[in-house]
């Protein structure tokens, strides 16, 4: 079962949804593609900073990456 805080998860989302690379990410982030990997195994968390570019990037809020999908499909009614 999937645990209803899973930011690598949501960030693969939503990574996914854009058609971004983990290269791609990592190159605007300044980190090593397997630092993007441990993000989304939650192996790693991302700095402030980093949160905010991906948030940019991909459209999103910081908060909603961090939402359970159940508070994300509520949101979507």
């Amino acid at each position: 079962m999937k645990e209803p805080y899973d930011f690598g998860a949501r960030l693969k989302k939503y990574r996914n949804e854009k058609n971004i690379t983990q290269e791609r990410i990592a190159k605007i982030l300044g980190v090593s593609n397997s630092m993007i990997s441990k993000y989304e195994n939650n192996t790693a968390s991302p700095s402030l900073d980093s949160l905010c570019t991906l948030s940019k990037e991909l459209c999103v809020s910081i908060c909603l990456l961090y939402t359970s999908d159940a508070a994300d499909e509520a949101r979507s009614v």
